[in-house]
C-alpha cells in the first residue's frame, strides 16, 4: 500500500546540507559542458558520492575544491565520465592537473618545474596559507 510521505520526511534540515555543496557541484556541471559541450549527467548518485566526499574532508575548503576540479578538467585524457565514478579520486588533483599517464603535470614558465611538492601543499593546508598552484 502506498504511504504518502509527511512533509517533515521529505524534507532536509538547512542544518544537514554542506554549503560547500552547491557551488562545487554547479562548478562541475560548468567545466562539463565547457570541456565537452554537452550536459554533465548529474542525479542523486552524484549528490551522494559528492556527500561523501565533503564529509570526508570538512578541512577541504571551498576554493579547494574549486582548484581540485578545475585540475582535472584542465588534465590530459579525461573523459566525460558520470562525476560519481571520479568524485572519490579528486583529492588526486591536489598539486595540479594530470598528463594523460596518470601524472602530475610540470608547469614550465621558465625551464623551471613550479608546481608544490604534496607535502608543502599540506603544509600550507595546515597553515591555512593559500596553496593553488
Amino acid at each position: 500500500m502506498y504511504k504518502n510521505p509527511s512533509v517533515a520526511d521529505a524534507s532536509v534540515a538547512d542544518d544537514d546540507i554542506d554549503p560547500r555543496h552547491s557551488p562545487i557541484r554547479g562548478l562541475i556541471q560548468q567545466l562539463h559542458l565547457e570541456k565537452f559541450r554537452v550536459k554533465c549527467e548529474w542525479d542523486a548518485s552524484e549528490g551522494k558520492v559528492l556527500d561523501r566526499l565533503l564529509g570526508a574532508n570538512p578541512s577541504w575548503t571551498e576554493a579547494q575544491l574549486c582548484a581540485m576540479a578545475r585540475n582535472r578538467f584542465d588534465s590530459e585524457g579525461v573523459s566525460p565520465e558520470r562525476p560519481r565514478k571520479w568524485l572519490p579520486n579528486l583529492g588526486s588533483y591536489t598539486a595540479g592537473p594530470l598528463d594523460r599517464y596518470g601524472k602530475q603535470k610540470t608547469a614550465k614558465a621558465d625551464g623551471q618545474a613550479h608546481l608544490l611538492p604534496p607535502s608543502e601543499i599540506a603544509r600550507r593546508q595546515h597553515a591555512g596559507e593559500e596553496w593553488q598552484q
